[in-house]
């Protein structure tokens, strides 16, 4: 997942400095680094998860929010945090005004047209959790938000998840599971949005 992430991100401009909004543990940071040469930030309001990135990565996080930032970075990630902030719009156009005029945002957020709530109905999909989880964008939400908040979308798709029966009877080479994501995918079923956006030219 992160290295298909990294790869769109470089597709998209090569971005060479990069800040992870919610970085948890540090391995995109990591990857971003060792694996794709990118100059790479993680922020993280977790002590837990800033000590684990320290020890398992060797990847010093910056620890807070946004107001600590005043850097302009090529690119920011924002992977699952918008449906846990209580206000998305403020923190979506607080990210703006860290980008580059050129740079791109990198999202993800849980999907409610996904085919695990398509299967398992609204009340039995785990993403329906309060107040963990505060906000649920259907695709034409989520493009509106990011619109309000002063971006240009430039690719949308879904990024897929496991599924149970699959990795049961998965091949070593994950054969099985690479089509599933793939079929996913390519019909915009998977369990998360993905979006490439850039701060719209005015």
């Amino acid at each position: 997942r992160w290295r298909y992430i990294l790869k769109r991100l470089v597709h998209h401009g090569g971005s060479p400095r990069v800040l992870d909004v919610g970085a948890g543990n540090g391995y995109f940071v990591f990857l971003a680094g060792t694996e794709f040469a990118l100059q790479a930030d993680g922020l993280e309001i977790s002590e837990a998860e800033v000590s684990y990135a320290r020890q398992m990565f060797n990847v010093e996080l910056i620890r807070g929010g946004l107001a600590g930032i005043s850097t302009r970075y090529d690119a920011v990630t924002l992977f699952n945090v918008l449906e846990h902030v209580k206000e998305p719009l403020a923190l979506l156009r607080a990210i703006g005004e860290r980008l580059d005029p050129n740079g791109r945002l990198l999202l993800t957020t849980p999907s409610p047209e996904c085919v695990h709530r398509r299967v398992l109905g609204l009340q039995k999909w785990g993403m329906v959790c309060p107040p963990h989880h505060i906000n649920l964008f259907p695709r034409t939400a989520l493009l509106e938000i990011l619109a309000q908040a002063g971006f240009e979308v430039q690719e949308y798709s879904t990024l897929s998840t496991y599924i149970n029966a699959v990795r049961k009877i998965d091949t070593r080479s994950l054969l099985l599971r690479r089509a599933a994501f793939a079929a996913l995918k390519g019909a915009n079923l998977g369990a998360d949005h993905f979006v490439v956006c850039r701060p719209r030219l005015h």
